[in-house]
């Protein structure tokens, strides 16, 4: 529970949750906002562009009043100043108000490929799938042979969804957070 000892109740769009976990890329991180329930999104480029921040203002910087002053003397659109913002409002809350949102499994999606290859009932596409599973690049040869069959592969995907939205709660408890 990460040290919390009450339980939060923030609204948290639960599908919205379950996808940023099923589609988390390494070239962003996710951040859930304990208190409002909102998820924010820090691509890399834009923590590196914090970091420099922080590195050319040394010193400079009110911290009641936060990045604003160093936003407002920088030349860029409005959109990278908001994302510069959220970036800073997640790396001085973080912890506390903003917990980082974790990457999905590879493990996790691998049992589910092995269970889910359990419940086939085509003998041959088992064990197909069973093949590929054992070889290099197991996830790439799992979902190109379910592209030879679309009712299968719609199966898969009704299938790792519900997984995903069983363990997002569990994750939630986890961090002391019941979602309402």
């Amino acid at each position: 529970m990460n040290g919390e000892l009450n339980t939060r109740r923030p609204k948290i769009d639960l599908s919205l949750l379950d996808s940023v976990i099923e589609n988390s890329s390494w070239e962003h991180s996710y951040y859930l906002d304990r208190e409002t329930g909102d998820i924010l999104m820090v691509t890399d480029e834009t923590q590196l562009q914090l970091e420099q921040i922080y590195e050319e203002n040394t010193g400079e910087e009110d911290d009641d009043a936060g990045i604003e002053p160093i936003l407002a003397r920088l030349e860029m659109p409005d959109w990278e100043k908001e994302g510069l913002r959220e970036a800073d409002q997640v790396e001085r809350d973080f912890g506390a108000r903003h917990i980082s949102i974790p990457h999905a499994d590879s493990d996790e999606a691998y049992s589910d490929m092995v269970d889910f290859i359990a419940t086939v009932q085509n003998r041959r596409l088992q064990d197909r799938l069973t093949q590929a599973i054992a070889q290099h690049r197991p996830f790439r040869r799992f979902k190109d042979i379910l592209e030879g069959d679309p009712e299968e592969r719609e199966r898969w995907f009704s299938f790792s969804n519900g997984r995903i939205c069983e363990r997002t709660p569990e994750w939630l408890r986890d961090e002391g957070i019941e979602p309402i």
